[in-house]
């Protein structure tokens, strides 16, 4: 059962909104890079042609890495598991089938890097009144993905890119 995150299915495509409860922003921490797991997990043993992930919270996508949860890591050894798990599991996200966006609106301080590490492709997205972004939930279609800032392409061409950058890893 999610607590965090939601998929909702749009003609195969995964939607993932990420609304961590109790929090007025989305941070990563042991609970929801769990539960991230169990969404990577789904996707993986899906039939789902994309995944766009995206917020619930209004002007920020996530927050970054849960500060307060890093203050309570007393050692070096708690502080390289914790480094540990969360990197095995952007590169579960990496290495995922399937095309995946993550459809930024408002801040995005650590979430924005994680998600690029990880190969999504990371882009602003047009504001369009309280709370909503163009592009977001029906109006991103696969073949015309059209985020803002320099970044206009669609998800085609960022598969392309994909594909390329697993073969040239695979072949090393």
């Amino acid at each position: 059962m999610l607590t965090h995150f939601q998929i909702t299915d749009r003609d195969r495509i995964a939607w993932v909104k990420f609304d961590q409860q109790n929090s007025k922003v989305n941070k990563w921490n042991a609970e929801t890079l769990i539960e991230l797991e169990q969404v990577i997990e789904q996707l993986k043993n899906s039939k789902f042609k994309a995944a766009v992930f995206i917020s619930a919270k209004p002007n920020i996508f996530i927050a970054g890495a849960d500060i307060d949860e890093i203050r309570n890591l007393k050692t070096s050894q708690q502080f390289a598991q914790a480094v540990t798990v969360g990197q095995r599991i952007f590169n579960l996200l990496e290495d995922l089938p399937i095309v995946t966006v993550a459809a930024i609106h408002g801040a995005a301080a650590g979430g924005r890097s994680a998600a690029r590490l990880a190969g999504a492709d990371a882009g602003p997205v047009r504001r369009h009144g309280a709370g909503r972004a163009r592009g977001l939930e029906g109006d991103l279609h696969l073949h015309r993905a059209r985020p803002v800032g320099g970044q206009r392409e669609g998800l085609r061409r960022a598969a392309q890119r994909r594909r390329v950058r697993r073969g040239a890893r695979s072949t090393s």
